[in-house]
């Protein structure tokens, strides 16, 4: 698939994240091409697009709900059945699911997707049930640094499994 190909939505999408910089509108794009070509959503897509920082972070999404036997469409569905059940917005959700990521590349580890999203979704109905009042990609990197992740734990129920 090349960047031609990409509708006018996700090129948009791509523009307003990168801007004029080449570079990294070459790898949303590559981004981009792989979740269509994993049978994501023209509107999945997006919705990463716009939610996720990096494109590195999509592709490793992508190669880990791939590993589950599920379609990103399925990822994203769970994600927003926890979303509607929480504090936070989808764009926290993705912040706080993209800080996990970048805390296991820094060690050198991997993790599925469903036990990730189960970490912050522990985060974040500690927050909810406490006074806790933080941002939930804040909480995720305190928790983080206090408790580590070891990937299995997890409250993740309902369409997030």
């Amino acid at each position: 698939m090349s960047s031609s190909d990409l509708s006018d939505s996700i090129s948009r999408a791509i523009d307003r994240k990168c801007g004029s910089i080449v570079s990294l509108s070459i790898l949303w794009k590559k981004a981009a091409a792989t979740l269509l070509e994993s049978g994501a959503s023209e509107a999945s897509a997006v919705s990463l697009i716009d939610g996720l920082g990096s494109a590195r972070s999509v592709e490793a999404l992508v190669a880990g709900v791939s590993q589950e036997g599920r379609t990103v469409d399925e990822f994203l569905s769970g994600l927003s059945s926890s979303v509607d059940e929480s504090i936070y917005s989808i764009d926290a959700w993705l912040e706080a699911f993209e800080r996990v990521l970048a805390r296991l590349v820094e060690e050198n580890r991997r993790a599925s997707p469903t036990s990730i999203l189960g970490y912050v979704q522990c985060t974040a109905e500690f927050a909810s049930q406490t006074a806790v009042h933080e941002r939930l990609p804040d909480l995720i990197q305190s928790m983080l640094d206090e408790y580590g992740f070891e990937g299995e734990e997890g409250c993740v129920s309902g369409g997030a499994e």
